[in-house]
């Protein structure tokens, strides 16, 4: 019985076995230990169901409903619920795919840690209007030789989310959620 259990397994089984705590070290990593982003990233971990129908209405926002247990994943519940609450505390800022390179800019000038890690002038830097976010972060990235790295965190949508962390926090996080299943690449 225990072979045929295990071949037909749901993913809500999987995502009911899985350990979440991935997503709490992750915005311990970017928020560096910003207490009230442990906090409610513990609830979302703890209690997805709960935390998702507590904030219903930003999942809805993105499209994911949240009313039942059946209608979507824990994991896309937590991985948002992430997204969410660094953006809320600003660690984390949401560019269009279409700005030009100033409203780029101010949306990087805007996410909390900007002034700690980016220690050159970027507005020094010529950005290509014909070019894409892609292209211009890279470009970031390449005038910071490595100190810290604009990246985004893919939740699969068509803006960027944008956050900026030193290398090591880059190389802690990326791997965390490569190993999750999940994607946070700098440009």
């Amino acid at each position: 019985m225990g072979f045929f259990k295990n071949c037909f397994k749901s993913e809500k089984n999987k995502d009911e076995e899985k350990d979440f705590s991935f997503i709490l070290e992750i915005a311990k990593l970017i928020s560096n230990n910003d207490e009230k982003i442990i906090q409610k990233i513990t609830q979302c971990v703890d209690d997805p169901w709960g935390y998702g129908k507590e904030n219903a209405e930003r999942y809805m926002e993105r499209g994911i409903d949240v009313s039942g247990e059946k209608t979507t994943n824990v994991d896309k519940i937590c991985w948002i619920g992430l997204v969410d609450e660094l953006a809320e505390a600003e660690y984390l800022l949401v560019a269009d795919w279409k700005d030009d390179p100033e409203q780029f800019l101010w949306v990087l000038e805007s996410i909390k840690g900007y002034d700690e890690h980016i220690d050159i002038d970027i507005s020094s830097l010529e950005f290509d209007p014909d070019e894409n976010i892609d292209v211009w972060g890279g470009e970031i990235n390449s005038a910071l030789n490595g100190k810290a790295y604009v990246c985004m965190i893919d939740i699969n949508s068509d803006g960027y989310e944008l956050i900026i962390v030193t290398c090591d926090i880059y190389e802690k996080i990326s791997e965390i959620a490569e190993n999750n299943g999940h994607l946070i690449k700098a440009f």
